[in-house]
């Protein structure tokens, strides 16, 4: 959920991302009879081995393209593809079911490798995107383990490109020396990363890079999110304060739409 530049988007003040989908059914680890076993809160924060857990494309579309298509501000739909030749398979499919609807294209779960140049991999399949929606909103989330510098470097200002996402949750391992809540290291979110998150604004920002930015990642209450606005983002993104925090959404919303 975040506050959206309008210059760009032609969109009003708030839009929302779904759950990321893949192309095919994912089990990942979350399980709704158990969901500890995927997701741990800690200190202002989560620790995640979701794993993107989801029914994938098709039945994703059963699910939601009436509500979507119904939905009286704008949906992204978050996918993670695995190859450009996917991206653009999905892209057509989604839009052709939600003709409305945006793509976030999320290649930086930290609970999940990726093989290959990720600068490279990340602008192949942002073009298999744009290829299908030139004229549309695609947004880049990207995370603190991306080379986000580089890839922001070369999609800069690419045709169809509305803004860059960041940052994702951040690894376990990055962040503490003792073992992690489940059997593998796992993604923090929320307050912990609020260096990692202001840092990788500050970073964009003195790069220069002209894509608006959304600043994502420990916007807890108004007032961080004041701060990244203090900062240059020109929209803030709302995900573990969602899970963790409800009753505060309703309070940034307000106070980022009075300034």
């Amino acid at each position: 959920m975040a506050r959206l530049w309008k210059w760009p988007f032609r969109l009003p003040e708030l839009a929302f991302v779904t759950k990321t989908v893949t192309a095919t059914p994912r089990a990942g680890r979350l399980r709704w009879y158990a969901p500890w076993r995927a997701v741990w809160p800690i200190p202002g924060g989560l620790v995640n081995a979701v794993e993107l857990t989801n029914p994938g494309k098709t039945e994703f579309e059963r699910r939601y393209t009436r509500r979507i298509n119904a939905a009286r501000v704008p949906v992204f739909v978050s996918i993670a593809p695995d190859n450009p030749d996917q991206a653009e398979w999905m892209t057509e499919s989604l839009v052709k079911e939600m003709p409305r609807i945006g793509i976030e294209l999320n290649l930086s779960c930290p609970n999940v490798s990726h093989e290959g140049d990720a600068v490279e991999r990340t602008c192949r399949v942002f073009e298999a995107v744009a290829k299908v929606m030139p004229e549309r909103s695609a947004i880049v989330k990207l995370g603190w383990s991306d080379d986000f510098i580089g890839i922001c470097r070369q999609l800069d200002g690419a045709p169809g490109l509305a803004a860059f996402h960041l940052i994702n949750a951040v690894p376990y391992r990055d962040l503490n020396a003792s073992p992690g809540p489940f059997d593998m290291d796992g993604a923090v979110s929320g307050r912990p990363i609020t260096f990692f998150a202001r840092s990788a604004l500050s970073l964009c920002r003195i790069t220069g890079f002209k894509t608006p930015i959304i600043s994502g990642g420990a916007v807890m209450d108004a007032r961080e999110a004041k701060v990244r606005f203090d900062m240059g983002a020109d929209a803030v993104g709302l995900g573990s304060v969602v899970l963790r925090y409800p009753w505060r959404v309703r309070g940034i919303v307000r106070a980022v739409a009075n300034g």
